[in-house]
């Protein structure tokens, strides 16, 4: 079974290193609500078509207006709410990820997930992409792979804890690992395994068949 720092660089090796989220806090913020069951290319288009994206615009237009601006993104009432209230919380630290640096991970994860519509994914990702907190973002394509490799992780919190620890608690290389598994499981860890080509065929307990879509 990989180590996860042998994971990462199987990664690495076939995919290359990945591109940070952005080097915007805000922007992560903001893309991180929008996301949600929505496909990230639709994403992509509606934050690039919002100038500036700020959160001083945010803060500025009515929630009707910022519903309109991110309609194709879907269930646009409750995430224009979701990132008002996010902005809100974030004018708190004068707009500055620097004000936030001295709050302990768990108190700044929990303050997150008090905002309206923040689940741990989310708060996770705002945490890694944003603040550069060493903490690995589990979310469902984690858990596909980590699955068909043959782990058997009984919470999220363990497969956290084997990335945390097993990457040093380095908050780039924890990013870095959440993109490489994105990246691997849209290439050929989808529902339905694409298994011809994965680097990681030899050690996948599907990748004989194929055919699996669990």
């Amino acid at each position: 079974m990989l180590t996860a720092r042998e994971l990462y660089y199987s990664l690495e090796s076939c995919y290359g290193c990945p591109d940070w989220w952005s080097d915007d806090p805000y922007r992560v913020m903001f893309q991180s609500v929008l996301v949600q069951n929505t496909a990230w290319t639709i994403v992509e288009r509606v934050s690039g078509s919002i100038d500036p994206l700020t959160p001083g615009w945010v803060s500025s237009v009515s929630q009707a207006e910022l519903e309109d601006a991110i309609k194709p993104c879907g269930m646009s009432g409750s995430k224009a709410a979701t990132i008002k209230a996010l902005t809100r919380w974030f004018e708190g630290f004068g707009f500055d990820v620097n004000a936030v640096w001295d709050i302990p991970d768990d108190v700044l994860r929990r303050d997150l997930m008090s905002v309206r519509g923040i689940g741990a994914e989310t708060a996770d990702v705002i945490m890694l992409y944003s603040f550069h907190r060493p903490v690995f973002v589990v979310d469902a394509y984690a858990r596909r792979l980590l699955d068909r490799l043959g782990y058997r992780f009984e919470s999220d919190r363990e497969i956290k804890d084997f990335f945390e620890t097993g990457l040093s608690h380095d908050a780039i290389l924890l990013g870095r690992c959440h993109r490489l598994i994105l990246d691997h499981c849209i290439a050929h860890c989808g529902k339905k395994a694409v298994c011809d080509g994965c680097p990681l065929a030899g050690m996948c307990r599907f990748g004989p068949r194929g055919s699996s879509s669990s």
